[in-house]
Order: C-alpha cells, then structure tokens, then sequence
C-alpha cells in the first residue's frame, strides 16, 4: 500500500506495485518531472523506516526547475517485508507518523 504525501490533490491508497506505477505515471509525471534522487538518511522508529531523500523537480509543462527538494517516505515493516509506504513532504509530519505507527 502507498499513500501519497497530505500536500498531493486527492488522497489515495494505492495498493499494489501496479497501482502505485500507474499513479506516478499518470498523475505525478504529468505534474512534476522527477530527476535524480539522492538517499540520505534513514532512521528505524519501531516496524517504521523514516527514509530521507531529496529529489530533482521540474514543471512538466513549463520545465522551470523546482530545484532539489526534501522527499520522506515512511515505511513498515511485516514479517521481514515493507508493507505500507507514505510519503511526506514535511520531516516533522513524517516522524510523527513513523512514532505513531500510521507511517
């Protein structure tokens, strides 16, 4: 299951590698372009891995560049595998969400 971050219009569960490939292909691609993405840190909260990254932005209509932005996912883990993604935008909702065990 992925949820996309509380900024993103509409929130949604995707459930499935399929779905959630379909809704960055459809929606997130046709909003922003994604280019490189750096991993920084991650930090292990219980079940919850709060991943810290930052990524390339650009309009995909305008290409006016969003510069490097801070990305977190939260994800939890089940028997070994990751079993629910959400992302954020804010670090602070993020830990939050990993502490609270809703990551």
């Amino acid at each position: 299951m992925f949820r996309n971050a509380p900024e993103w219009p509409g929130q949604v569960e995707y459930r499935g590698a399929e779905a959630v490939v379909r809704f960055l292909q459809e929606e997130v691609v046709n909003v922003i372009e994604l280019g490189e993405v750096e991993l920084g840190h991650l930090e292990v909260i219980g079940d919850e891995i709060v991943i810290r990254m930052v990524a390339r932005t650009r309009g995909a209509e305008s290409q006016v560049d969003i510069g490097m932005i801070p990305v977190f996912h939260v994800a939890h883990m089940r028997d070994g595998r990751v079993s629910r993604v959400r992302a954020y935008l804010d670090e602070g909702q993020a830990i939050e969400a990993a502490r609270a065990g809703i990551g």
